[in-house]
């Protein structure tokens, strides 16, 4: 059966319905095969396919895959025939069958069913999503309000779906919704703001409850400016922030929330703020501060006195005075303050930010460059205004650039005849390069920089920023929004969108349609505000539904396919092409009557070749069958010619048919074979008759690959043993086709390879084998090398899963990998081992562990378990798992020799507190029963499956439990992350082992009870102490420690401190009460602001090195010399030798006996010069000799010719030794030397052949043979 086609057969329906009517499983399966090819080569029509598949579909998985694709749900299925497929055992593909024929109540009861499997529930209820409507909403969060782990993240996607279709909630579903968004905050924020803007007003309240658990603000938080970013003028989102932060125990997060919103009326609460939380009221500041900012950091950084001895920094900007000094330079633009700031600015110590904006010209020399502007040429002086200019002419420019579109829209009449307008390049580019260069110079000013990641998109920014701005003016006519909204196209900013999206409903259409443009090109915007743009697709004026159907393609709008069919009917020709383009990527089969329709009933050949485009993307491989039954059902000639006249389009097998008859009944024809390989990239016709042109079609193969490919499919088992010859002899072509092919795995070549290696002789699969391992790592390596009889090795096993890495579907891949080389198929349903080694294999040691204790227990389980295991197991885990199945079952070896039988593993139903399946309530109630009483492993998992959430309650719990003292905790950093986002700030050993995973800022709450810690003498903490930032510590203990407490100064000694008043007093008292060695570990500095007066302290100083001071003109003595030629540097030791050398010093000799073994080696060749200049010829020699042991080889090749061309016969036994030295060089140089060294050499180099081992004995008797023969 496997080898006959639907395009075999004579009467196709006839043997898939014979084949549907067997009992046999095999049979049945093949039915739908059959009933597939004969659907996509147009055999059959769809509705008898489609009958016959539902009526396979209980029993046979392939028949209810195939009728939840597109073209079945043409006719949909009867809602009670879909229900019993869901009574079937096979659910997950049941709701999509009944999602795809629209049965929405059937989606409904699988989602609040109970005793269903948990990922069907959720995804039964995010398919609704496409399928329910606004009166549905209720019903839908009273179902995911009773399961909210489980079922708030598919809620989401379900809103967010009928959300798209224009179905939104109402005001009174808010509380619901927000509850489902705090209980699940692996739903993203956005997603829950986009559902809840239609309701923002009543949102607003709910989010913002005073009162609310402490634990919820920052996902509250979150959603909040989730909202905010949807573009919401006028909601107070920032103000409903900015009034809880005040009262807030813990405002960080608040403040976080802050400068996300970045509304400047903030700006007092934040200053409020700052002494609590100084490092992110500091960060809320630079979005949010302006010149009440600028007033307070100018008094906390002390800059109000002139005492150069006071150091009068507000204490909690004591350690934040880099961060404090950055806003201050970029928001403070008075001309005084900023000539203080530069006198006071400390070179050595400058923050970043600051550093990078000094340097630039003069603000007046700009403003000579920017003066006398031509009032006549607008663009011109906005160019000079932005190329000479800084962030305090931005409003100039953008009063210059609307003063350029007002120029070009009263030339140009909307909808009128000439090109649109548009502005100038090189006025684009100036705004942008001004955007850019403020970027580069650390500014804050305007707030879209801080959006930026770099020059380019500060431009952007920049751009965008001020055209958004000129829109928000009043006054401006449809002419200048329109120019300006073609700007927006090419400046990409993140804030566009929702500042944009109302001219979406602008009263002129000209407006609309470049409103929507600029989502033609934003898919995820487009996604968010389809609901918008659908009433667009009925609108008056074409430009606008082109814009608003090629948003919606951009954006896949599938959902929208009724919508964008409809467009077909438009009278304007271009807005039908678009519609149809748009169906391409954005069409359902919803929209496939209506293409039909105008393919029947429309002859313009762009129209139909998108229509055709669109019919093909929507239905696949059954767009042909599908028009075929259109036109057959078409009630007149002119539809039904139309309709037939796009099927060779559709059907590529109709012109192939007839080339594959030509070919098998007048023999071979190059250019025929050319043509069949050319269709069969479309699929083909049958191939049977062509099987007797075997050779020629591998011959063919040499050249072109697709000609095996065909060949492959051409021979359909069973195959005759001639053809089984014919792919042997062609081997290297089928190994080479499979490791290279991406399509290897569903290709029949695998079954042929199978069947004709293993008919070649010996050496010949040796080739093979050695092909294999010498093509790129492929997946099947491992296959075909077991086919060759070549011991599969650990290496190959790698190789081969280093290429399955690279699969589309790594972790799939990677299991098939490893079943093919250990011979195991997979075990079917999951066990309880399966799960156990998963969660093992996450921690090495706990994989460890689990090995020893599973030794005996059945190894096929074990193995099926380790597979499953690798592809999601952590890197340093795998070479472990690798390990243990090669000692379950070792590569090469056939699972018989395990000694054991294998046995039937229980099957398992998944249950809802499963830890393998989604979220649940119920999941959670048992994770957290573990963590309260589990054993020890027990705990551990709950612990990682917990802190794998992002939602606080569980993540909190594994905190108190490990600091409660748990067994089977341990201190991560993981865990430690979770402290940060603790209320409280704990005590006791646990929690300093815990903090030990903390770095920097991170410990900066921790400080004080850390303190605490330490004098109550624990060792740990003094380390943890350590890894905190010196300020905060310092702060902390600066005036704490009196008498014997001074211990406590240890913690900072010796690490950089900020000079505060504090610390100033403590050294003071220090040295009063005689303690000088630790007052002078505290290293004070005095940060990036010096006292007042540095300028006239710099010009006494640059004075003082400005008067010349002659050097001594005495040579330095022998003695400092030889100091400098033991200790110092190459160069100087160098030096130092040639002047001793000069001075023939005494003790010279010694010393070159030194150097001759310095770790420099032009130190040791300097000294080797030198010997030869100031000794006699022995010491020289003798120095030589030495230089035989050097490291570098062509230093030990250079003494050997120095001593061989001298006969220094002292050398001979080194040379002889050298004989065995590493570097082949070295040796060959040796050997060299010595038979210059001629019979003086001959007895030590007997003596070493006598003891050399035999392998090494040629080295020896080469020199010995070479000299004999020169002495006869």
């Amino acid at each position: 059966m496997r080898a006959l086609h639907a395009a075999d057969a004579d009467d196709p329906g006839a043997l898939v319905r014979d084949l549907a009517g067997r009992a046999d499983a095999v049979l049945r399966g093949e039915a739908v095969r059959i009933a597939r090819e004969a659907l996509h080569a147009a055999l059959l029509p769809p509705r008898a396919v489609r009958e016959i598949l539902a009526g396979l579909a209980g029993d046979v998985p392939a028949a209810l895959r195939e009728l939840a694709e597109p073209w079945a749900a043409l006719d949909p299925l009867p809602h009670e025939r879909v229900r019993r497929l869901l009574g079937t055992g096979r659910d997950a593909a049941a709701i999509e069958v009944a999602a795809r024929h629209g049965h929405r109540d059937l989606l409904r009861d699988v989602a609040a069913a109970a005793s269903r499997a948990p990922a069907v529930r959720r995804r039964a209820l995010e398919l609704l999503g496409d399928l329910a409507g606004r009166g549905d909403i209720g019903d839908l969060l009273g179902v995911a309000a009773g399961d909210p782990p489980l079922l708030a993240g598919p809620a989401a996607a379900c809103l967010r779906g009928l959300h798209r279709r224009g179905h939104f909630p109402a005001a009174h579903h808010v509380p619901a919704i927000v509850r489902l968004a705090l209980a699940d905050h692996g739903v993203p924020a956005d997603e829950i703001a986009v559902v809840l803007f239609s309701c923002r007003h009543e949102a607003l309240p709910e989010l913002a409850r005073p009162g609310s658990d402490a634990g919820s603000w920052p996902r509250r938080l979150a959603l909040l400016v989730a909202l905010d970013a949807q573009g919401v003028p006028g909601l107070g989102v920032a103000g409903a922030v900015a009034r809880l932060a005040r009262d807030a125990a813990d405002p960080r997060p608040f403040l976080r929330a802050l400068r996300e919103l970045r509304d400047p009326a903030a700006e007092e609460t934040v200053l409020a703020l700052l002494p609590d939380a100084p490092r992110d009221a500091l960060d809320a500041l630079e979005a949010v501060g302006g010149p009440r900012t600028a007033a307070a950091l100018w008094t906390g950084l002390g800059l109000d006195g002139d005492d150069p001895d006071r150091t009068d920094v507000a204490p909690h900007l004591s350690a934040f005075r880099h961060r404090a000094l950055e806003l201050l330079w970029h928001l403070d633009r008075d001309p005084g303050r900023r000539r203080t700031l530069l006198d006071r600015l400390d070179p050595r110590d400058l923050p970043r930010r600051v550093a990078d904006d000094l340097g630039g010209p003069d603000p007046r020399e700009l403003a000579v460059l920017r003066a006398a502007p031509d009032p006549g040429d607008p663009a011109g002086a906005l160019g000079r205004l932005a190329r000479n200019g800084d962030a305090t002419t931005l409003p100039a420019v953008a009063d210059l650039l609307l003063r350029v579109v007002s120029g070009l829209a009263g030339t140009w009449t909307p909808g009128g005849p000439g090109p649109e307008p548009a502005v100038p390049d090189e006025v684009l580019d100036a705004v942008r390069d001004l955007g850019a260069r403020l970027f580069r110079r650390g500014a804050i000013r305007p707030r879209c920089l801080l959006d930026a990641a770099d020059p380019p998109a500060a431009g952007n920014a920049v751009l965008a920023s001020t055209v958004l701005d000129l829109l928000d003016r009043p006054g401006l006519v449809p002419a200048e929004q329109a120019v300006l909204l073609t700007v927006l196209r090419g400046a990409p900013y993140r804030r566009t969108r929702a500042r944009v999206h109302p001219l979406l409903r602008h009263r002129d259409a000209h407006v609309r349609a470049r409103a929507a443009a600029l989502f033609a090109t934003d898919a995820e915007g487009a996604q968010v505000l389809s609901a918008s743009l659908i009433p667009l697709t009925s609108a008056d004026d074409p430009a606008t539904v082109r814009q608003a159907l090629r948003a919606l393609a951009e954006a896949r709008a599938t959902w929208a396919a009724p919508a964008i069919a409809a467009c077909l009917d438009h009278p304007d020709m271009s807005v039908k092409k678009t519609s149809a383009a748009a169906l391409a990527t954005a069409g359902a089969p919803a929209a496939v009557p209506k293409a039909l329709f105008w393919l029947g009933h429309h002859g313009n050949p762009g129209l139909r070749e998108d229509l055709v485009t669109a019919l093909r993307a929507v239905l696949g491989d059954a767009s042909g069958a599908v028009v075929l039954a259109a036109a057959d059902q078409a009630g007149d000639d002119r539809t039904r010619a139309l309709l037939r006249a796009v099927l060779p389009a559709l059907i590529p097998d109709a012109p192939a048919a007839d080339d594959v008859r030509g070919l098998a009944e007048h023999g071979w024809d190059a250019e025929t074979a050319r043509r069949i390989l050319d269709a069969q990239g479309h699929r083909t016709a049958a191939l049977a008759p062509l099987r007797p042109l075997l050779p020629r079609w591998l011959d063919l193969a040499a050249s072109d690959p697709r000609a095996l490919h065909l060949a492959a499919r051409m021979c359909a088992p069973p195959r005759t043993l001639l053809e089984l010859e014919l792919f042997a002899r062609s081997a290297a072509l089928v190994v080479e086709a499979l490791v290279t092919d991406e399509a290897r795995h569903g290709s029949p070549l695998l079954a042929i390879a199978k069947e004709a290696v293993p008919r070649l002789g010996a050496g010949e699969r040796f080739q093979v084998a050695e092909r294999v391992r010498a093509l790129p790592p492929s997946t099947v390596s491992i296959t075909l090398l077991g086919l060759c009889g070549a011991v599969v090795t650990r290496d190959d096993l790698e190789r081969a899963l280093a290429a399955a890495r690279q699969d589309p579907d790594p972790a799939a891949r990677e299991e098939a990998v490893l079943r093919g080389a250990f011979a195991q198929d997979a075990a079917d349903p999951a066990t309880a081992m399966h799960e156990t080694i998963r969660d093992a294999a996450r921690e090495p040691e706990e994989l460890r562990r689990l090995r020893d204790g599973l030794r005996d227990g059945p190894s096929r389980e074990v193995l099926d378990a380790l597979i499953r295991a690798f592809p999601d197991a952590p890197g340093d885990a795998r070479p472990l798992l690798l390990d243990w199945m090669e000692a379950v079952q070792p590569l090469g070896a056939p699972p018989w020799t395990l000694a054991e039988s294998r046995g039937e593993s229980e099957a398992r139903t998944p249950r809802t507190d499963d830890l393998d399946q989604p979220p649940s309530v119920a999941q959670r109630r048992r994770l957290m029963a573990m963590l309260d009483a589990g054993p020890a492993e027990q705990r551990a998992k709950a612990a990682r499956a917990l802190l794998a959430r992002p939602e606080p309650e569980g993540r909190l719990a594994v905190l108190r439990a490990f600091l409660d003292g748990r067994a089977g905790l341990t201190a991560t950093w993981e865990l430690a992350r979770v402290l940060l986002e603790a209320s409280e700030v704990p005590d006791g050993d646990r929690f300093v082992q815990l903090a030990g995973h903390l770095y920097g800022g991170d410990l900066d709450r921790f400080v004080p009870a850390l303190v605490s810690r330490w004098e109550e003498g624990d060792a740990d903490a003094d380390r943890v102490l350590r890894q905190a930032s010196a300020d905060a510590v310092a702060a902390e203990i600066a005036e704490r420690p009196a008498g014997d407490a001074w211990g406590l100064l240890d913690l900072v000694a010796g690490r950089r401190l900020t000079r505060t008043a504090a610390l100033d007093r403590a050294r003071r008292r220090l040295r009063e009460e005689g303690r000088d060695d630790l007052a002078e570990r505290l290293v004070l500095v005095d940060g990036p602001l010096r006292a007042p007066g540095a300028a006239g302290r710099d010009a006494a100083a640059l004075a003082a090195m400005r008067e010349h001071e002659p050097p001594a003109a005495s040579e330095p003595s022998s003695a400092i010399l030889f100091r400098q030629a033991r200790s110092g540097g190459a160069r100087e030791v160098r030096r130092a030798l040639a002047l001793l050398a000069d001075r023939r010093a005494d003790g010279l000799e010694d010393l070159l006996a030194e150097l001759i073994g310095h770790r420099e080696t032009k130190v040791r060749l300097h000294a080797h010069r030198v010997s030869r200049r100031v000794l006699g010829r022995a010491a020289y020699l003798d120095q030589t000799v030495r230089l035989l042991d050097d490291p570098e080889p062509d230093v030990v090749r250079s003494a050997i010719g120095t001593l061989s061309h001298a006969a220094w016969t002292p050398a001979i036994p080194g040379l002889v030794g050298l004989l065995a030295h590493p570097r082949a060089k070295v040796r060959q140089a040796a050997s060299e030397g010595l038979v210059r060294f001629g019979a003086a050499a001959v007895p030590a180099l007997r003596h070493a052949a006598g003891r050399a081992r035999p392998d090494h004995r040629s080295r020896y008797t080469g020199p010995l043979a070479e000299i004999n023969g020169w002495g006869a």
